[in-house]
């Protein structure tokens, strides 16, 4: 099985929990994104998850990192909307309704190139 590097939060704990450790690569469910990320922040919310605070009850073990960029390189059911090498951002949610929690915005260029030319409109996508 493939492997991706990641922050994997096993229990609430300081900043040295955050280690990268090797990870199997998720394979999407249909009406989901899977993106190869090239960055990504650990924002308040990360923060307060990783030492077990929040709005919400905390499921461990969990990859913070909510705010993301990258490159889509699977979307099962939403290839239309989302094709293999589209540019796309990941952003939390929570100042829109429910459907909306969190936003993708992407173009759809087969070809993304380095990125610097910017990405497009905005769709609001459930469960990206």
């Amino acid at each position: 099985m493939q492997s991706m590097k990641a922050i994997i939060l096993h229990t609430p704990g300081p900043p040295d929990t955050l280690k990268p450790t090797q990870h199997p690569i998720p394979i999407p469910k249909p009406g989901e994104l899977r993106i190869r990320i090239k960055a990504f922040g650990l924002n308040r919310s990360d923060l307060l998850t990783r030492q077990g605070h929040g709005h919400h009850p905390i499921s461990y073990p969990r990859i913070p990192g909510i705010e993301a960029v990258g490159i889509v390189d699977a979307a099962p059911g939403l290839e239309h909307t989302f094709p293999p090498g589209s540019i796309v951002a990941t952003a939390m949610g929570g100042a829109a309704p429910p459907a909306q929690d969190e936003l993708a915005m992407g173009d759809s260029r087969s070809d993304p190139g380095d990125g610097a030319d910017g990405v497009g409109g905005a769709d609001p996508v459930a469960g990206a």
